[in-house]
């Protein structure tokens, strides 16, 4: 990864902060409980959980080893139904 690359990663993650998103460095989630996480290199946001030291994707056998995630947050509540 080059520095122009590695820059731009760094600014994603701190805009993050102040937003309900929580570093990894700062905690990490109950263990098999489903969060939202962001991955910076695929600039992407997912629902996965976190068990015995891997992020797991919640659709079973699609754990990536790549993903680095920077920050997790607990997932908002669900729409209430009138």
């Amino acid at each position: 990864m080059n520095e122009a690359s590695k820059k731009t990663q760094g600014n994603e993650a701190n805009t993050l902060l102040g937003t309900g998103w929580i570093s990894i460095n700062d905690q990490m989630p109950t263990s098999g409980k489903d969060v939202l996480v962001y991955i910076p290199m695929y600039q992407k946001i997912i629902v996965a959980h976190y068990w015995e030291g891997i992020w797991e994707d919640t659709i079973p056998k699609m754990t990536n080893p790549f993903w680095k995630v920077t920050h997790w947050m607990e997932l908002p509540s669900p729409p209430t139904c009138a």
